[in-house]
């Protein structure tokens, strides 16, 4: 379906039936970079470990690094020039249309898809009717955690539930940093005593 070309003439080539991604050298040399032949899925891995479900376009990056656009699996591929294959955004199987941060991102029927020289990727979101734009993973993003208000409490009171959200959308986690208190599982505080208790709180991307 899709072609691109990488710096030193390689060709990448979306080879949709088969469900893989080929490689094709200058000198005509075909090597399969990942999935595996009549294989489809959705798996992260290495070269044949990684499935992929009806990829349509392919782009290729300053880096060497491989951008697909897996149609029917409803998220946007990378694979490494070692044949490392994640998922950049979108989650296998969940179509959608949100704006997010990785698997908080949904598409419907992502088809084309290139890349430019900043590094920013563009997918034709074809069943949404949008062009989808990313920023790149090294592009600062500012990031925000709220807490839900949470009124007085004191040593001897019942445990108590902690929560946050991210404006990424994606989970927080939290823990004591300091002070007479523990934290269950579910953000459950336990206040052992009296004193002052310090949380910290990070997103689950970092």
């Amino acid at each position: 379906m899709g072609l691109a070309t990488d710096s030193s003439n390689n060709v990448y080539v979306a080879d949709n039936a088969n469900q893989v991604v080929r490689k094709v050298t200058s000198a005509g040399v075909v090597t399969t970079l990942a999935g595996y032949p009549g294989s489809s899925g959705a798996a992260d891995g290495t070269g044949n470990a990684a499935r992929f479900y009806s990829l349509n376009f392919v782009a290729v990056d300053s880096s060497g690094n491989v951008y697909v656009a897996d149609t029917s699996n409803q998220a946007i591929r990378k694979i490494t020039p070692n044949g490392v294959v994640t998922t950049l955004a979108g989650q296998s199987g969940n179509p959608g249309s949100a704006d997010g941060v990785g698997s908080v991102a949904r598409f419907y029927q992502p088809s084309g898809i290139i890349v430019n020289s900043s590094g920013n990727l563009f997918v034709a979101d074809m069943a949404n009717y949008t062009i989808r734009a990313t920023q790149p993973l090294t592009t600062p993003v500012n990031q925000f955690i709220t807490f839900a208000p949470l009124p007085n409490h004191s040593a001897g009171d019942a445990p108590f539930t902690l929560t946050a959200t991210s404006s990424s959308g994606l989970p927080v986690y939290l823990n004591v940093l300091s002070g007479p208190a523990s934290l269950g599982t579910n953000n459950v505080l336990t206040l052992l005593g009296g004193g002052t208790v310090n949380l910290v709180a990070w997103p689950s991307w970092c």
